[in-house]
C-alpha cells in the first residue's frame, strides 16, 4: 500500500495537486501504524496520540497567532522548549513522512512554523569514500 511519493517517475507523471494529495495520504497511512518506532517517538514529543484526520483536513495557522501550550507535552520535548530534531536513516523508511507530520502538527496544534532543511551527501564526501 505504501508508495514512495517522491520517486522520479511519480514526480514526472503527477500534477502538483495530485502529488500533494498522494503525499498526505501516504503520511496518514504510514503514521497510522501504531507499532512503527518513528511515529511512537514523535508522538511522545508531541504529547498525544496520532490522529489520521490531521492530514486529511486543510492546515491553517492564523496570522499573528501566539504559540500555544498543550497539556501533557513533555518538558524536554523540542515542541515545548525548542530545539533541533535530526532525522537520519536509510532511504525509504519514512523520514519525509515523519517530518511532514511534525510540521503539520506543530502548525495546527502549537501555532508554530518549523524550519525544515535537508542535505544530501557532499560531493567531496563521495569522492573521499572512493579514494579509500
Amino acid at each position: 500500500w505504501y508508495d514512495r511519493p517522491f520517486s522520479m517517475s511519480q514526480q514526472i507523471s503527477m500534477t502538483p495537486e495530485n502529488m500533494t494529495l498522494h503525499m498526505k495520504e501516504n503520511v496518514a497511512q504510514l503514521c497510522s501504524l501504531k507499532s512503527w518506532i518513528g511515529i511512537t517517538k514523535v508522538q511522545t514529543w508531541l504529547g498525544g496520540t496520532y490522529s489520521v484526520d490531521l492530514h486529511r483536513r486543510p492546515v491553517m495557522v492564523p496570522k499573528g497567532a501566539q504559540k500555544t501550550e498543550k497539556p501533557g507535552l513533555p518538558r524536554d520535548s523540542p515542541f515545548s522548549s525548542g530545539g533541533v530534531i535530526v532525522i537520519e536513516g536509510a532511504t525509504g523508511i519514512g523520514k519525509i513522512e515523519l517530518a511532514e507530520h511534525m510540521a503539520v502538527c506543530a502548525a495546527t496544534e502549537f501555532n508554530m512554523l518549523p524550519v525544515i532543511g535537508t542535505m544530501g551527501p557532499r560531493v567531496s564526501d563521495m569522492e573521499r569514500r572512493r579514494r579509500r
